[in-house]
């Protein structure tokens, strides 16, 4: 039992790793962002470097690209404007100024002049600097959410997408009416920063605020690295977030496992786990039946024979009409049928050894030859049914495309096609979580059923020989 604890607390390391080298082998060569480790993870600080130097030289794009991230770069963009010449000051300061009707900041009396917008971005800066502190964002957030006021909405406004983080941040959680209205308040200030207009109504139920919550969510995880200056530990960080690997883990973290063809991805993990557990009903009833058909003095042993010459697809395309039960039915039979091909010749001799014979010779009842027999049959069930998980997932689905049935196989086999990834992964991951816990129960099952395996599962828990 120790020993499946020890399995249990060890499967979320291997399935970490089991996704690495899956997500490795199921995504394409190249894309924008590098697979697993990103040495240069971008951030405002940079971003913004970047835009005033070509904006400086009077690129439009690169003013557009200033404008988009707002408040987050101006605190790395203004104290600069001093030492750029005046002919490119002025374009950077111009270029500005979209931002700060967008901010709400500035006056009637600012006028559109070169001279006009960089005294007006200057005095700015020299009033607000102060406020560009994540201590004063944290305060004007909780200011609003505690106490809503027009005045509390325009401080925060005009800190822009520097105060994006926090305003992420607190979206959630989101449980009943207020927790909607805060959602409300602090997601119209981060529409306005973004342009993004995803925004829930202050009457909306809270599921519906959820939905527009988890837009937020999935757009910050993409763009959040954009209006942040992470410190060491955070540019560390982002050197695994910011990855192909990166994203899909927190978009799967945010959105759950994928859906396909309206059914959920766990709806069919359970058709497909059901179709499993019948193949390995079948094999431990078929290892029940060798038992009590070798109690018998072995006159019953030969049905394996006829069983071990058919296909087992071939028993499963017997039963003409779709549906779970029956592809339940052929599935118990199949794994029946691959047990007893597989084993036949190893039971044929372990059933027939000197122990056996010599009960029956004494005379030993039936029923006790029964037990013993059975016994050895079921503990040579359950090691093969731990061995050969991956061979029962396969055959279920295989039933699935026989029967129609809505499973994880016709999906999966659409995405190796069509290379989804995102669904690739949800089904390796999947499936080596059935083999380890098939394993898992597989040893639990042979202790309980072979006393005699015990001290060699013991010897493998402690790594003895």
């Amino acid at each position: 039992m120790r020993q499946a604890l020890r399995r249990v607390l060890w499967l979320l390391p291997t399935l970490l790793l089991i996704s690495v080298a899956a997500f490795w082998l199921v995504t394409p060569q190249g894309g924008s962002l590098p697979k697993f480790v990103n040495a240069e993870p971008r951030s405002v600080d940079q971003l913004a470097d970047t835009a005033l130097d070509a904006a400086a030289r009077g690129d439009r794009a690169a003013q557009r690209e200033l404008v988009r991230l707002g408040g987050a770069g101006l605190p790395f963009v203004l104290p600069k404007l001093d030492t750029l010449p005046p002919q490119r000051r002025a374009r950077v300061a111009l270029g500005l100024m979209p931002l700060a009707r967008r901010m709400g900041v500035q006056t009637d009396g600012d006028d559109a002049t070169p001279q006009g917008a960089v005294l007006f971005w200057t005095r700015f800066w020299q009033d607000r600097a102060i406020d560009f502190r994540p201590a004063v964002v944290r305060r004007a957030v909780r200011r609003v959410i505690d106490r809503p006021s027009a005045l509390r909405r325009a401080d925060l406004r005009a800190l822009d997408t520097y105060a994006l983080p926090e305003l992420i941040a607190q979206l959630e959680p989101i449980r009943n009416v207020a927790d909607v209205k805060r959602a409300h308040e602090l997601g119209t200030i981060a529409a306005r920063a973004t342009g993004r207009q995803w925004l829930a109504p202050r009457d909306a139920s809270p599921a519906v605020a959820r939905a527009e919550v988890r837009r937020w969510k999935l757009w910050w995880n993409g763009k959040g690295p954009d209006f942040k200056a992470p410190d060491a530990m955070g540019r560390l960080g982002g050197m695994v977030r910011q990855t192909q690997y990166g994203v899909w883990a927190n978009r799967t973290a945010l959105e759950g496992l994928p859906d396909a063809d309206g059914a959920s991805f766990m709806r069919r993990t359970s058709n497909t786990a059901l179709l499993m557990l019948a193949g390995a009903t079948g094999v431990v009833a078929i290892a029940l039946l060798l038992g009590w058909a070798t109690a018998q003095r072995f006159r019953w042993f030969a049905i394996a024979t006829p069983l071990a010459g058919v296909p087992s697809i071939a028993w499963m395309s017997t039963v003409r009409d779709g549906g779970l039960l029956t592809a339940t039915l052929a599935m118990a039979l199949a794994g029946g049928v691959v047990y007893a091909i597989v084993q036949r010749s190893a039971l044929s001799e372990q059933l027939s050894g000197t122990r056996l014979l010599g009960q029956v010779a004494l005379g030993a009842a039936p029923w006790r030859v029964a037990m013993a027999t059975s016994r050895l049959t079921i503990a040579s069930a359950t090691s093969l049914i731990g061995a050969h998980t991956p061979l029962l997932l396969t055959g279920a689905f295989v039933a699935e495309h026989l029967f129609g049935l809505s499973g994880l196989g016709p999906p999966t086999i659409r995405a190796v096609q069509t290379g989804d990834t995102a669904w690739l992964m949800a089904v390796a991951i999947c499936s080596a979580a059935m083999t380890a816990l098939g394993q898992i129960a597989s040893d639990v099952m042979l202790w309980l059923a072979d006393p005699r395996s015990r001290p060699a599962l013991r010897r493998r828990r402690t790594g003895a020989d």
